[in-house]
């Protein structure tokens, strides 16, 4: 009996240290999907951002294909006061 005994007792705390380290693990694969679930996050986000910065890539390229020459912008940019008051009078012109 007393051998049954120590037997079970030996058992007992054998699948306590057992089921600690299942718990342990548990616990760190908890913690491993957080992260994992994190930079997925992270991902989807740093695509998006590439999509975006794509579609501004093949915006600044048409711009960089414009031929303007820039004494047109100096010209423009002494006038403008002048170009925008012209502007304004255009619907006064389509009455």
């Amino acid at each position: 009996m007393k051998n049954a005994l120590a037997e079970a007792e030996e058992n007992v705390t054998r699948f306590r240290n057992l089921a600690s380290e299942e718990h342990a693990r548990v616990l760190s694969l908890e913690k491993e999907k957080e992260s994992l679930l994190a930079t997925r996050t992270h991902l989807d986000d740093l695509q998006a951002e590439v999509q975006r910065l794509q579609g501004l890539e093949s915006e600044v390229d048409y711009y960089r294909r414009l031929n303007v020459n820039p004494r047109d912008l100096e010209t423009f940019m002494a006038n403008k006061a002048a170009i925008r008051h012209y502007l304004k009078l255009v619907p006064v012109l389509l009455e």
